[in-house]
């Protein structure tokens, strides 16, 4: 039986998740909680960044003691949980 969050995320997204990957210029940015070890959508966004060859811009929340080692093995690069730490990675990886 799927999972609650599962059944949301396949409503959410479906299939074709990864499809919009590819209209957009901007990197991706995915939070480094914990939970993105059990999500499917985060692996989905992950291996979608890959194949459109779409940054990754990994955000450390604010007091975490522990990490998604998958999302911060993915990401190009890593800021801390603050606008300007996310803003300027964001710059950092759209200019290349």
């Amino acid at each position: 039986m799927a999972s609650e969050s599962t059944t949301v995320e396949q409503e959410l997204f479906g299939n074709n998740q990864t499809a919009s990957l590819n209209d957009t210029e901007v990197p991706i940015v995915i939070p480094l909680g914990m939970y993105a070890n059990y999500s499917k959508w985060i692996q989905k966004e992950i291996t979608g960044a890959s194949s459109y060859a779409k940054p990754i811009l990994g955000v450390d929340p604010w007091a975490q003691q522990r990490s998604s080692s998958v999302v911060a093995n993915a990401a190009k690069e890593t800021v801390g949980w603050n606008s300007k730490s996310v803003v300027g990675g964001i710059w950092r990886l759209y200019r290349g």
